[in-house]
């Protein structure tokens, strides 16, 4: 099932039922203050495999939120963060996220990346600034 959001408070309705397959959340003014609602709901969903958070305001706090809920998730497959405030700094603790629960680069970012395996944490803090989409394996 997919579904759609228009502010938190959907976003965290449709994470709580747990029967979303994606959840397009996109330009539902979330901030850094909405990633701690999405990121206690992420990490106990087991269902949803996309989750799209671009253009929410979402900052280097907020990433950092949503990295480490999904350092126990591992059904999220896509998370898109693209048009969104974040930094090297947010980019980084994403990539820390990166040694616990592997991602690999989608079509999207293949431009960026040689091959799927060829994620650095160094190549995706760039393709975070550039507003690529990143998915996990």
């Amino acid at each position: 099932m997919d579904l759609a959001a228009h502010n938190v408070n959907e976003a965290i309705a449709a994470l709580s039922k747990d029967t979303a397959n994606v959840l397009n959340a996109s330009d539902s003014d979330i901030g850094d203050c909405g990633c701690d609602r999405i990121a206690l709901a992420l990490a106990q969903n087991t269902q949803l495999r996309t989750l799209r958070l671009s253009d929410n305001g979402i900052k280097d706090l907020g990433a950092s939120v949503i990295a480490e809920a999904l350092q126990t998730n591992h059904a999220l497959k896509t998370l898109t963060l693209s048009r969104n405030c974040i930094s090297h700094l947010g980019a980084e603790a994403i990539a820390q996220m990166l040694t616990i629960n592997v991602w690999e680069a989608t079509d999207i970012a293949k431009p960026l990346f040689r091959e799927a395996t060829d994620v650095s944490p160094d190549k995706l803090i760039i393709g975070i600034a550039a507003g690529y989409c990143l998915a996990m394996c």
